[in-house]
């Protein structure tokens, strides 16, 4: 079991309870998506997973907690952060050997590398512009690259349309189906690129989850009214 929540509530404080008795299991090789809108929970509980934040009880990741084993935990997940998150001062080919250096020289699937640098248009700037100087959009492709590159088996992705255009989310939506032997969840406002990326897919509102739904025989438009009557009915 790569995840496994049972009854697990979180609060920034007594008065702010953002997760309410959830109950999720994640299991390897399972393509989960995240739905729900703003300020559901959605961050807060991928957070809690990764160790971001600090919990305690109900919740497990590769069977030890999070918060304790952080550091442990992070080796093995690779977390793209609905935020843009990386770090700006270098160029792009100093950015790739400092993902050497993290990684290791070793475990970087370089085909992959020149793969998404050509699909996402980036080798223009390989090494003549600092990534401070880079527009928002292609800020996120550099994160979805650093991240996609390294031989991670759990993934968590917040939002990774984010500042994306059209092709961009077309090629990306490509790379995900690709993934073999990976197991990820997947939070978006956008209910196409969950549809065509994950097999199934859990509801998130004020903090209450549902159950996990099989969505491979749906379309997207069924989709988007099954979270539609969920949502009006909480």
């Amino acid at each position: 079991m790569f995840v496994s929540l049972k009854n697990f509530t979180f609060s920034y404080n007594d008065n702010n309870t953002v997760l309410k008795n959830i109950n999720l299991e994640i299991k390897k090789g399972e393509k989960i998506g995240l739905l729900g809108i703003n300020g559901s929970g959605k961050t807060t509980l991928l957070n809690c997973v990764f160790g971001e934040l600090e919990t305690h009880e109900g919740i497990l990741v590769f069977e030890k907690s999070p918060f304790k084993n952080v550091d442990e935990i992070r080796k093995r997940i690779g977390f793209v952060t609905d935020t843009v998150d990386i770090i700006d001062y270098l160029t792009l080919k100093e950015l790739i050997v400092f993902m050497e250096y993290i990684y290791g020289k070793e475990n970087i699937d370089y085909d992959k590398l020149e793969m998404l640098l050509s699909l996402f248009n980036i080798k223009d700037v390989y090494d003549s512009k600092l990534i401070k100087n880079y527009s928002f959009g292609m800020k996120k492709k550099l994160q979805l690259i650093s991240i996609l590159i390294a031989p991670y088996q759990f993934y968590i992705v917040d939002e990774p349309t984010n500042g994306l255009d059209i092709v961009s989310v077309y090629y990306l939506k490509k790379i995900f189906n690709e993934l073999k032997d990976v197991t990820y969840i997947v939070s978006s406002h956008e209910i196409g690129f969950v549809k065509e990326t994950c097999e199934k897919v859990v509801f998130i509102k004020n903090g209450v989850l549902s159950e996990k739904l099989d969505i491979s025989n749906l379309t997207a438009e069924q989709l988007e009214k099954l979270f539609m009557d969920w949502y009006n009915e909480k």
